[in-house]
């Protein structure tokens, strides 16, 4: 994923990780991190560290929806697989 500034019109990081393509993606609420989701893994990072915080493999196939909740201590996955998994971040 490539984190850009609108106002520079810069690049100001590539976020990498995914060894697949990426379906989906999310911001929490507060906007300091990002979760994306492929056929391989979700992934999410920490927008102010530009670090990556989590790699979460659960659903069997590609995650087709992702969506932070309570305040980025959970975060949820729907996948093709038919599974939706609720993910304790905290």
């Amino acid at each position: 994923m490539i984190y850009w500034n609108l106002k520079t019109d810069k690049k100001v990081a590539c976020l990498r990780g995914h060894s697949a393509f990426i379906y989906c993606a999310t911001f929490s609420y507060d906007c300091l991190s990002v979760a994306s989701g492929s056929a391989d893994s979700i992934r999410t990072w920490n927008l102010k560290a530009l670090k990556p915080e989590f790699e979460l493999k659960g659903n069997n196939d590609v995650r087709i929806s992702i969506k932070y909740l309570n305040y980025r201590k959970l975060l949820a996955s729907a996948g093709m697989d038919t599974k939706i998994i609720i993910w304790d971040l905290s």
